[in-house]
């Protein structure tokens, strides 16, 4: 299983969109980062997968998306 944000894909599972970050590698998390808008999604995690330890949990309820 990989992360991939949202693009043409095909089907896959829904990000909800929700982190738990252990503030004390939020720094160096963050740190190679020098634009004041970017992507978790993209900018973090899809770059930095392999140094990272990253977990998600399946739910198969019924999902609206209100954003």
């Amino acid at each position: 299983m990989k992360f991939v944000e949202k693009g043409g894909h095909g089907s896959g599972l829904i990000n909800g969109g929700v982190y738990l970050v252990n503030v004390l590698r939020l720094r160096e998390i963050l740190s190679p980062i020098d634009e004041k808008k970017f992507s978790l999604e993209k900018d973090v995690i899809e770059k930095n997968l392999d140094n990272m330890r990253v977990y998600g949990k399946i739910f198969v309820q019924y999902f609206i998306d209100i954003g």
